[in-house]
């Protein structure tokens, strides 16, 4: 179980890779929000892709109906990824479950058989996901751990979405980058006049054609504003329709690199098997959310930069997401210490070690 956001449900899919691969003979199902939910379709290591849907979020008679559904497939083993208190009522609601593993948190958990917290030498979310399969090696299960994300395109869906680039101008004989110049989160959004000055770098250094990734209405209009900046460059390409998470995907798999913010694109980027080049907010922490660092993913944050290591951004941290107090001119001060001159060089390493192109 892992509701939201987007990286995190693609992170949390290594443990259907791992449950998969550990038991081939069992059903794994995922279950998640609604919206992120057909990312996993056609995924040959989940059985099912269960989700609540809004209108069941929000209405706690539809809510319970469905739990009451999905509790009725009498699971063996539950891992709740969320533990939160929505997601706990499926292991209140699976009485015969003998495995019910939640994460440790204060004052929750109490239906759950198990609660585990990451050991101090885990470093990322990747393995903290995966120290939750710790209480069925324990009870004596050989689980054979897998640090894979996964996410599954079918061919079709890459040749219709391939016609579809070719049509708008993409021409794949010259190096394709997929940048992330937005964010869902207005506060994991790198200024834009510095990322303007990296997607023409691109396009003059490496003769890369690049395709501004946006899927919400927000994130079209920061796309917009990055092209303007650009004098509507005819190497920057806005008109690459995307309407859903697969179709993101599909993009994206069709690219040789991602580079840009941090977030859920990244890590699809991450999962199809693309290099990753990314800017990290003060809210996110590099060490936590790269998974994979050395020469095919790299990141930069706010402390590559700053003299002062020790300073603390006025940043919240809620149950499910990072958030920035409004007009926080230290969170923005700390972001902005990033400039193009400092994130260059690692697309630099990352084109040059991935044979991508060879620079001008």
């Amino acid at each position: 179980i892992r509701f939201n956001a987007v990286g995190d449900v693609v992170i949390t899919s290594s443990l259907c890779v791992t449950l998969k691969k550990s038991f081939p003979d069992a059903q794994v199902d995922f279950l998640m929000n609604e919206s992120i939910a057909p990312l996993f379709n056609e995924n040959p290591f989940i059985d099912n892709v269960l989700f609540f849907s809004d209108s069941e979020r929000k209405n706690p008679f539809k809510l319970l109906k469905r739990i009451k559904k999905i509790t009725n497939r009498k699971y063996d083993i539950i891992i709740d990824a969320s533990s939160t208190g929505r997601s706990e009522l499926i292991s209140l609601f699976s009485r015969s479950t003998k495995y019910k593993i939640g994460r440790f948190k204060q004052g929750r958990g109490f239906f759950f058989t198990h609660k585990t917290k990451p050991a101090s030498s885990m470093t990322n979310k990747m393995s903290e996901r995966l120290a939750m399969l710790q209480p069925l090696v324990e009870s004596g299960f050989d689980i054979q751990f897998f640090n894979q994300m996964t996410v599954h395109l079918t061919d079709d869906e890459l040749a219709n979405r391939k016609v579809e680039m070719v049509n708008v101008g993409i021409d794949f004989n010259r190096p394709v980058l997929a940048f992330n110049v937005s964010s869902k989160k207005s506060h994991k959004v790198w200024d834009l006049k510095y990322m303007s000055e990296v997607v023409q770098y691109c396009v003059d250094h490496y003769q890369a054609q690049i395709i501004l990734c946006a899927g919400l209405e927000h994130e079209k209009l920061d796309a917009k504003k990055v092209h303007e900046t650009l004098d509507h460059c005819n190497d920057v390409f806005v008109n690459v329709s995307i309407k859903s998470l697969r179709e993101l995907a599909a993009t994206i798999k069709h690219c040789n690199a991602y580079i840009g913010n941090e977030g859920g694109p990244r890590h699809i980027a991450h999962a199809l098997g693309l290099p990753t080049v990314s800017i990290f907010s003060p809210s996110a922490d590099r060490d936590e959310w790269l998974i994979e660092s050395g020469a095919r993913h790299k990141g930069i944050q706010w402390q590559d930069i700053s003299s002062n290591k020790n300073i603390v951004p006025n940043v919240k941290h809620g149950d499910s997401q990072y958030y920035m107090t409004d007009g926080d001119a230290q969170y923005q001060e700390l972001y902005n210490s990033i400039k193009p001159e400092h994130f260059i060089p690692l697309i630099d390493d990352v084109i040059t070690n991935n044979n991508i192109a060879i620079k001008e």
